[in-house]
Formats: structure tokens, C-alpha cells, sequence
């Protein structure tokens, strides 16, 4: 159950300003890639179609009104940075360093598995409910200190309240977003391929290190077994979907409409 109380216009607007200033950023530092970028071309074109399956909800999550409409903006920075991340309103931020990570013959996949999993994060409108969270931690630390005078530290609050939130919105954005890639025809077992690549990296970056509790993403070993048990629904997905059409789609986007060839 999600408690949201942020209006998706606040929510929104946010997330616009937000998107707005990151890009502003990066462009005057000089590592914002431009249209024409290969990558840039591939995150639009992958994000976009998964984008359009998120727009309707069957078989993937609860009420969608708040996707539609959603003007879809993504983003490529040239950075080591091996992360992506969404903000509010369907604006997506990927960094080269994991495309890099992610280069290879099931890149086209792996990509997918990372978009889908962006965009689910808009799908379950996890960025309000977190703002909804922190509007009731204040509360409560305020209510706690005029009862018993006792200040809760801000740290403190957002372990008991955000944290665990937090691992729970990253196992069911990975499980919505599975669903989302299949319905857009790539195939959904390449999130645990994916999650692979990145406790490889986690492992070289010491993060194994981090206290299970004080994570605000599940263990990678945990996201492996998580996805591999939500792949046979994905799966289901996957097989029903329309993916020879999807595919003529696909290559039309990448190399223009093709031509029947008679033999």
C-alpha cells in the first residue's frame, strides 16, 4: 500500500526543475552529450518505447491516470559515475560510466533492464511517497519532542522511516520494471544480468561493506534471487506481447522503414 499525499502537479514541477538544472549543469561543464550522440540516440530510443508500454496498465501495475501525458526527457552525461536515476514526471538521467559497464553483444537488453526499471520508479510514484514519508518523520519527530522532550536526530529518523522504504521501492521498481521491458519486447531476464555487472562494481568499490540495515537498495545477491523469482511472470508478459511487430518497430526507429524483400 502506497501512502502519497503530494499532488502530481507539485510532484511534477519538481521533477522539471530538477531535470532542468542537472541538465544545466552538466551542459556548462561540458558533459552533457548531444542529440546526435550514439548514446543518446540508443537511451531515447529504448526509454521511449518502454515509456509508451508504462502509459498502459495491463498486466503491469495499479492505477496509471498520472502517466498520461507525461513528457518523457532523457539525458546522457559523460561521467565514470556507474548509476542512472528519474526524477519526477518522466525525466531520466543516465551516466556513460554504466553504459560502459553495460557495453556488449546483450547491451540492447541490459539498457532496457536499467530504463525499465527508471521508469517504474515514475509508474509507482516512489519519489512522492518518499516526500509523503518526510512530511510524517517531521511530524513525528516534533510530536515526540513536545511529549517527552526527547530531539530524534534527523539521521535517526531517515533510517527508521526512509531506509527500509527505500529497499522496498528498489525491489518493486525492479519487479515493475521487468514487466515494463517485456511488454516492450526485451527481454526481462537481463535484470539479473545486469545486477551481475553492477555487484562486480559494488564488490571493487568496497560497497558490500555497508551495513545491510543502512542501504537504501537491497544487496545485490538479494536482487538477483528477487528478479529471478519475478522472471516466470515477466516471462508471461514477454511471450504474450506482440514482438514481431515490435521488432519491425525497432528497426524502423534505428535504420528507417524497412522493405519486404521478395525471394
Amino acid at each position: 500500500m502506497h501512502c502519497i499525499l503530494v499532488p502530481t502537479s507539485i510532484e511534477q514541477s519538481i521533477g522539471e526543475t530538477t531535470f532542468q538544472q542537472i541538465r544545466s549543469e552538466a551542459k556548462s561543464q561540458g558533459s552533457l552529450l548531444p542529440e546526435h550522440h550514439p548514446y543518446v540516440k540508443l537511451i531515447k530510443r529504448i526509454g521511449t518505447r518502454i515509456a509508451q508500454k508504462a502509459s498502459d496498465d495491463t498486466g503491469v501495475s495499479g492505477h496509471m491516470n498520472h502517466m498520461k501525458g507525461l513528457k518523457w526527457e532523457f539525458a546522457v552525461i559523460d561521467s565514470d559515475q556507474v548509476n542512472a536515476f528519474v526524477v519526477p514526471g518522466g525525466k531520466v538521467v543516465v551516466y556513460t560510466g554504466l553504459l560502459k559497464l553495460l557495453q556488449g553483444p546483450a547491451m540492447e537488453t541490459q539498457v532496457a533492464a536499467v530504463l525499465g526499471h527508471e521508469i517504474a520508479h515514475v509508474v509507482a510514484r516512489h519519489a512522492a511517497e518518499r516526500m509523503t514519508q518526510s512530511e510524517v518523520a517531521d511530524l513525528v519527530r516534533t510530536a515526540v519532542y513536545i511529549v517527552v522532550g526527547i530531539p530524534i536526530p534527523a539521521g535517526a529518523a531517515a533510517a527508521v522511516f526512509f531506509l527500509p522504504h527505500s529497499r522496498r521501492s528498489e525491489t518493486e521498481a525492479d519487479s515493475i520494471g521487468m514487466r515494463l521491458a517485456a511488454k516492450a519486447c526485451y527481454d526481462p531476464s537481463a535484470a539479473a544480468a545486469v545486477f551481475q555487472k553492477l555487484g562486480a562494481e559494488e564488490a571493487k568499490a568496497r560497497g558490500a561493506q555497508i551495513p545491510r540495515f543502512l542501504r537504501t537498495h537491497p544487496l545485490t545477491e538479494e536482487r538477483i534471487r528477487n528478479v529471478r523469482e519475478q522472471l516466470p511472470a515477466a516471462s508471461i508478459i514477454f511471450d504474450a506481447a506482440d514482438c514481431q511487430s515490435s521488432r519491425r518497430y525497432m528497426l524502423d526507429s534505428m535504420f528507417g522503414p524497412q522493405v519486404a524483400v521478395q525471394l
